[in-house]
């Protein structure tokens, strides 16, 4: 799903399995909501501080230049900044 998007390529992300194991063991254990350690932290954080959180999210937004089908333009090589990928170590599957 985010191959189309070459942004995506200096970045790390959950592997097919990582991901998959989480669906597949949500759906074996029936499980009603499926969410990472990171995702009920975000979820608890933005129950406590919703304006922090967003003030955050939109730095965050800031660091990552828009993919080239969402500007309209032809496809390119763009690179996040350094502060973009250090972002994304730390999130690690959190695509913003």
């Amino acid at each position: 799903m985010i191959a189309p998007t070459k942004l995506y390529n200096y970045l790390p992300s959950w592997s097919i399995d990582a991901a998959s194991d989480l669906v597949l063991d949500a759906a074996a254990n029936k499980t009603k909501r499926v969410k990472t350690a990171l995702g009920q932290a975000a979820e608890i954080s933005y129950a406590v501080w919703p304006k922090v959180n967003d003030s955050l999210l939109s730095r965050a937004f800031q660091m990552f230049p828009s993919s080239t089908a969402a500007s309209g333009d032809k496809e390119s090589d763009q690179r996040p900044s350094r502060q973009g990928v250090l972002l994304a170590h730390l999130l690690k599957g959190a695509h913003l």
